[in-house]
Order: C-alpha cells, then sequence, then structure tokens
C-alpha cells in the first residue's frame, strides 16, 4: 500500500507542478490550489472542458474544466486577445491547447519514471453544467485551483 501511495503522490504532484507551471507561464497569474480535494467541491457551473487520453502504465482520461468567464480569461491573456474579441472557437481552441501543454508538461516530468505515457490529441467538451459519467471511485486525482478568482477544477480518471 505504500508503494501506491508514493506512485500516487509522485503522479498527483507532476499533474499540480504542470497545471501551475504551464499557467502562471502563459497567462503570468498566481495559481492556487484549493486544498479541499473533494469531488462534492466542484464548479457549479461546468461550460467547458479539455480532455485528452492518456496511455502507459494506467491508461486515463485527464480534464481540465472550467466556466466561460474562466476560459474566456485565461485565453485572453494566453494569446493577447481581448476576451469581448474571442469567438467560443478560440475558447474551445484555447482550452484544448491549455490542456496540450499541461499534457505535456506531466510527460516530461515523468520520462524518467514508469509513469511514461503517449496521449491523444486534445479536444474539449462544452455544454452548461456538463459533466463526466463514470463508476463510482474511478477518479483517481481531483484538484481544484483557483486562478484570479477563477475556478478550474483538474480529474483524472483511471481507465483499468
Amino acid at each position: 500500500m505504500l508503494i501506491m501511495n508514493i506512485d500516487r503522490e509522485l503522479v498527483e504532484g507532476a499533474c499540480t507542478n504542470a497545471v501551475k507551471d504551464v499557467i502562471e507561464t502563459m497567462t503570468g497569474f498566481n495559481i492556487d490550489e484549493h486544498y479541499k480535494n473533494d469531488e462534492e467541491d466542484h464548479i457549479s457551473t461546468v461550460e467547458i472542458s479539455g480532455m485528452m487520453f492518456i496511455f502507459g502504465k494506467r491508461n486515463a482520461i485527464f480534464s481540465l474544466s472550467m466556466t466561460k468567464e474562466s476560459a474566456a480569461t485565461i485565453v485572453a491573456y494566453m494569446t493577447g486577445i481581448p476576451p469581448f474579441e474571442l469567438e467560443d472557437e478560440d475558447l474551445y481552441d484555447g482550452v484544448a491547447e491549455l490542456v496540450n501543454m499541461i499534457t505535456g508538461r506531466i510527460k516530461a516530468q515523468l520520462i524518467n519514471t514508469e509513469y511514461y505515457f503517449d496521449l491523444t490529441p486534445p479536444f474539449t467538451i462544452v455544454g452548461k453544467n456538463h459533466y463526466i459519467v463514470h463508476k463510482s471511485c474511478v477518479t483517481n486525482i481531483f484538484k481544484k485551483f483557483i486562478v484570479e478568482n477563477l475556478e478550474i477544477d483538474l480529474k483524472v480518471y483511471y481507465l483499468d
């Protein structure tokens, strides 16, 4: 059991570091982890989720979910385009690219470990209050981040 906890800490730490590093680098915002990491503490109105499938020792789905306001703010700072000029497609592409950069950073952090993995191209799921239906106890990692008073939920669902 101790080995599983150490492995989980390694992967979870890589996820946390990657989210913080990429968002801070791309936007200049400070990002804080909200420590009540409980799935009941989710964003009340999820509107956009960026996702990728991960294939390796553990197959998983990586998702980053947020409101349209959060997406617009982050993508605006990433691209230099004012939020009010961003089209919906810009938001969807921006969130997918954000997930691509984060999972790429996680992959780089795990390169010399048994948790190195392959990725699919990123994609977005859009719709007010959407959610992913999954078997109970499948979500292995759940973290909430606060970026300039905006919330982002990170979830990693193991598929095996």
